[in-house]
């Protein structure tokens, strides 16, 4: 008969006599790269946590040719929540009541002021057809990365971001080459 002995874990005692109960890297000395994924994640998350969601910023894929040649199709612009000047190019959603109401709309304020501003596509001949308020403006453009639409797409997901988070999770607590040495010696020393 094979006699099996298991042996407990080696624990590190502090010098006030208790065991931690947290690995003590994840205390005392977390991961440089761990804590600059976290950073990259923390800043990506806040550059694009959309008005909608009470965020400042709207990642905007441009889906048409109304404002070029300042932003061409599939161009991404990222747009910033403040107040809004003639001159400015401005993210909205069309008023209620107007042919395609709801829809995101991104061209220059040509003329007004809050309670009624005039709108324009750098493309276009004439002003537009609408008139939008304060409230109908997500935000004015601030940012513009050409012919990246679609990778910016990807980076607005949830699953991305989810996934971003995970990895740096992932890369925080994942044990590092002593932990994995020390485990390794333990079951050999079992079996």
């Amino acid at each position: 008969m094979t006699s099996i002995t298991i042996l407990p874990l080696q624990t590190e005692v502090s010098s006030r006599g208790h065991t931690p109960s947290v690995p003590r890297r994840l205390i005392h000395r977390p991961r440089a790269w761990g804590l600059i994924q976290m950073t990259l994640m923390a800043c990506l998350i806040v550059l694009v946590w959309p008005v909608q969601l009470g965020g400042k910023s709207t990642l905007t894929v441009v889906a048409g040719n109304s404002m070029e040649p300042t932003y061409l199709l599939g161009d991404a612009v990222i747009t910033w929540k403040e107040a809004p000047h003639i001159g400015d190019v401005v993210l909205f959603r069309l008023p209620e009541g107007e042919f395609g109401a709801g829809k995101l709309v991104i061209h220059r304020l040509i003329g007004g002021d809050g309670s009624g501003w005039i709108t324009q596509g750098d493309n276009r001949s004439g002003p537009d057809t609408w008139t939008i308020s304060d409230d109908d403006i997500l935000g004015v453009a601030k940012f513009q990365v050409p012919h990246s639409g679609r990778l910016l797409e990807l980076v607005k997901s949830w699953l991305f971001i989810a996934a971003l988070a995970v990895l740096a999770v992932a890369t925080i607590v994942w044990p590092d080459k002593d932990e994995r040495s020390h485990s390794a010696a333990l079951s050999r020393e079992i079996r």
